[in-house]
């Protein structure tokens, strides 16, 4: 008896824990030197996302290079730190229609896929 409730007790800890980790959001990183590489974890699904994500950056003061990989979702921002920070790439990757690893779940992001049924805020995962 008493083994079941000290199991019962740890089985509740363990699932407050993580479910209070994953509410949190978490804080973007700080460039640390004036030539950076930032990667994020970007929610998009497509090749159309891929193209929408690089040619977003194009005109973006302080970027040099964009590669949003498909197959890892993993977005790569190579930037000069004194031009844009990490918490702006965030923007502009939320302004280009999708949503981030540190993307605040009560922030509203309106997707810019077109195909298919995808035509709609992407306030989930897929």
């Amino acid at each position: 008896m008493k083994t079941t409730l000290k199991l019962s007790a740890f089985i509740a800890i363990a699932l407050f824990m993580t479910f209070s980790a994953y509410a949190q959001t978490k804080p973007v990183p700080k460039a640390t030197a004036k030539e950076n590489t930032f990667k994020v974890k970007v929610d998009f699904h497509c090749m159309g996302g891929k193209n929408r994500i690089e040619n977003h950056f194009k005109d973006v003061k302080g970027v040099k290079k964009v590669n949003a990989d498909l197959a890892t979702k993993i977005v790569t921002v190579e930037h000069d730190s004194d031009k844009i920070s990490t918490e702006q790439v965030v923007l502009e990757i939320e302004k280009a229609g999708h949503r981030t690893e540190f993307t605040p779940e009560d922030r509203k992001v309106i997707s810019r896929c077109s195909h298919g049924d995808h035509d709609h805020d992407h306030d989930h995962t897929h």
